[in-house]
């Protein structure tokens, strides 16, 4: 049975019909260093990139795991916080003892005298915790997720994002595709869903740029040409959008469900090359359109007028500036980007109900926090840019199956046939 037919039976049986095919978009062609190249570590990159990489450690990528101490806490480790779960009658919360931080599961008998107590402890934060953390420990090379999460914009703990749903306590397994968008690099154990050797903390220098060991070496031998491209590393500026548009969709494109192409894996893809050779993406008809998701800024940020018709061509470095955080950068960086192109004056009386003044929060307006149906307690930027409110959303409808491949909604980009429904 070919790989598309598997693939296509799996998709079937697990979703239950309606989604979407899209074939490989033509896109330029892939320029990354060689393959002989491996990974040196950001210190290494901070040895001569040392204000840009200072900057860099205060992003929300660089901070998107790294293991919980005394000084990084924002919580309220005071154990006062109790998180009941009615469906199996757990009671969980998190607390500190000395330089150690736990989560714990408890139960109580009728007369409320705890009858079971089991306890883990706190190794990793996952996230930059703008929005929340959620929390990893470490057993034998194994890592699990824990039951709470800290919801920061609410100040609160609350079960972890699909623990209402099902309850794995303290056993639920990170694989290799979690760790892909919170690391820059890691390696996996063999045929284990979720060992490893080792992993990097956050978004390393390296996932942007491809691995270094060819830059390092070519500079150390001394001065490169100045103002020549150096074909030792990658520079994103360099790159086609499309190319660079596939950097940010290794984390910032929702799916339905994703698969490696046969032969490839998590660790395969390399910066300037053509993600789509290495991943397929499944989405149900619609839902991206008029969905939030936790990473679904690249798909609903090309759904935008911004996007398709702006001259030059956006993309996500039009606005983000990847070695600072956006905290830095703030609104009135935001706001100056959407006046470059929509001027006040020009807007006034456009929409009767809004004045458009040079003192306008474009973004409040047109990219509003928007929470999320698959995490509690927290809100994300809408990307999509909307001139007006989107409709609510339609329901996902049985139809076709199939599947997209990152970047192939671009503009022109070749849709592939639908299929028949199955």
């Amino acid at each position: 049975m070919s790989q598309a037919r598997r693939l296509l039976g799996l998709c079937s049986g697990l979703l239950g019909g309606g989604l979407l095919l899209w074939s490989a978009c033509r896109q330029t062609p892939s320029s990354s260093p060689a393959r002989t190249a491996h990974y040196v570590g950001d210190s290494v990159c901070a040895s001569c990139h040392e204000e840009i990489a200072s900057h860099y450690q205060q992003t929300n990528k660089a901070r998107a795991l790294y293991p919980l101490t005394p000084d990084r806490v924002v919580e309220d480790f005071s154990g006062r916080q109790a998180i009941y779960e009615p469906r199996t009658g757990f009671y969980y919360r998190a607390f500190r003892e000395g330089d150690g931080f736990f989560q714990e599961e408890y139960r109580l008998d009728e007369q409320g005298r705890p009858i079971h107590r089991l306890r883990y402890p706190i190794e990793y934060v996952v996230g930059s915790g703008n929005a929340a953390r959620t929390y990893l420990y470490e057993e034998n090379g194994f890592l699990f997720e824990l039951p709470l999460t800290w919801y920061t914009q609410e100040g609160r703990w609350a079960l972890s994002p699909g623990y209402e749903r099902a309850n794995a306590r303290f056993f639920r397994p990170i694989p290799n595709a979690c760790l892909g968008c919170h690391t820059g690099h890691f390696e996996p154990v063999a045929e284990t869903a979720n060992r490893y050797r080792s992993f990097s903390y956050g978004i390393t220098c390296e996932r942007c740029h491809g691995p270094g060991s060819e830059h390092v070496t070519r500079h150390r031998q001394g001065p490169y040409r100045p103002g020549a491209p150096d074909p030792t590393i990658v520079n994103p500026a360099r790159l086609s959008r499309e190319r660079r548009m596939d950097l940010c969709q290794q984390c910032h494109l929702e799916s339905t469900v994703a698969f490696y192409r046969e032969g490839k894996g998590p660790l395969d893809y390399r910066p300037g090359e053509r993600l789509s050779d290495y991943w397929l993406v499944f989405v149900h008809p619609g839902s991206a359109r008029h969905t939030v998701q936790v990473a679904s800024h690249v798909e609903r940020m090309q759904q935008s007028a911004c996007f398709q018709g702006s001259s030059p061509p956006m993309d996500c470095l039009t606005c983000h500036d990847p070695h600072r955080p956006a905290r830095e950068q703030g609104p009135a960086h935001f706001n100056r980007i959407c006046r470059s192109c929509h001027e006040p004056a020009r807007l006034s009386g456009t929409l009767p109900e809004a004045a458009h003044t040079p003192e306008s929060n474009c973004i409040s307006c047109h990219m509003p926090r928007i929470r999320p149906s698959a995490v509690p307690h927290a809100a994300f930027t809408d990307h999509a840019i909307p001139r007006r409110p989107l409709p609510p959303p339609h329901p996902l409808r049985k139809g076709s199956i199939g599947i997209r491949t990152p970047g192939a909604h671009l503009p022109g980009a070749t849709p592939g046939a639908r299929l028949p429904p199955l």
